[in-house]
């Protein structure tokens, strides 16, 4: 049995490439994918999951797999977590 891998997407100072979204934006699949942030294929197969290193300002709503620090940070800036 292997242990599922994790495309770890947000994982660059100022939590990478979602702090160019606007505040209000939902973080899903289809977000990261339309905004060219991930690749569809790769994320299905392996899996999406946000990390928190840096800082956000912008309020976004995360429908995502999310660490406990960046999920701190989300709330922190007016966002939410539903996952």
């Amino acid at each position: 049995m292997s242990a599922k891998r994790f495309v770890y997407i947000i994982d660059v100072p100022g939590l990478g490439p979602i702090v160019t979204l606007k505040a209000g934006s939902v973080v899903d699949l289809k977000t990261l994918v339309s905004n060219n942030i991930v690749n569809e294929q790769e994320a299905k197969e392996y899996g999406v999951k946000i990390l928190g290193d840096g800082e956000i300002k912008n309020a976004l709503t995360i429908k995502l797999p999310i660490s406990k620090n960046a999920s701190q940070k989300i709330i922190k800036a007016g966002g939410k977590v539903e996952n």
